[in-house]
């Protein structure tokens, strides 16, 4: 830990105020056991909702294996036709559609399926794919016509 000053409840790294009775007011966790421990900055990943997020994302994967093959996806889709695919759907879901006709599995399935891929690519440098817009000579006039 370093030679500051430390946390008189939880013997952590402070700023010079103790904690208060609940809990460390610094976000050092205690456990209604009084066992302590620091975060490190550490994701809480106690908020995500995974019973829905992974089925959701089986649904479309196993979907994807059938038509495809197992792990196509992990070959690294361009994002341009995932981004693609991502807004195909919610443009779906916005006009009221529930189910897409080619799988049968909710649109808002295949939107977490995407973004998720989608993210996947990203994070490992897989094939990007965008391209930049065309010029259009049209967009340098200036004289209104």
């Amino acid at each position: 830990m370093g030679d500051g000053p430390v946390c008189g409840k939880c013997m952590l790294p402070d700023d010079g105020k103790d904690c208060g009775e609940e809990g460390c007011p610094y976000g050092h966790p205690v456990a209604a056991s009084g066992a302590q421990r620091e975060k490190l900055d550490a994701l809480p990943y106690d908020l995500i909702p995974y019973q829905e997020m992974t089925d959701a994302f089986a649904r479309v994967a196993e979907h994807g294996a059938i038509k495809y093959a197992p792990w196509n996806w992990s070959k690294g889709l361009a994002r341009v036709q995932l981004i693609g695919s991502l807004l195909r759907h919610t443009f779906a879901y916005l006009r009221g559609e529930e189910r897409d006709s080619d799988s049968g599995l909710l649109h808002t399935d295949h939107i977490l399926w995407n973004a998720a891929v989608l993210s996947h690519n990203v994070h490992w440098n897989l094939e990007d794919g965008r391209r930049s817009e065309p010029p259009r000579d049209y967009k340098d006039r200036t004289d209104g016509s």
